[in-house]
């Protein structure tokens, strides 16, 4: 498994994650995003992924997180795709 970052540098490299201080889960809103590279969790972290979200991943990149909820319904999706290559 890679090395997480921490929480700052985590949220700094990826601008569409916020943190629910309540909760300590990662979320990404409703919107297309673009992460750059890797998109690595703590071990023990979550990810939810809100009705709407879209992720357009680089070729090759991974996301690591130890659970992912993924909150889409049929009207608006949660969407993992690959970007296309430059």
């Amino acid at each position: 498994r890679p090395i997480a970052p921490d929480t700052r540098e985590l949220l700094a490299r990826h601008p569409f994650l916020s943190l629910d201080i309540a909760t300590g889960v990662f979320v990404v809103a409703k919107g297309p995003h673009e992460p750059q590279g890797d998109l690595i969790l703590p071990d023990d972290a979550t990810l939810q992924l809100l009705a709407g979200a879209r992720l357009r991943m680089q070729p090759g990149s991974a996301i690591v997180t130890g659970t992912l909820i993924a909150e889409g319904t049929a009207d608006e999706p949660v969407v993992l795709q690959p970007r296309e290559p430059a």
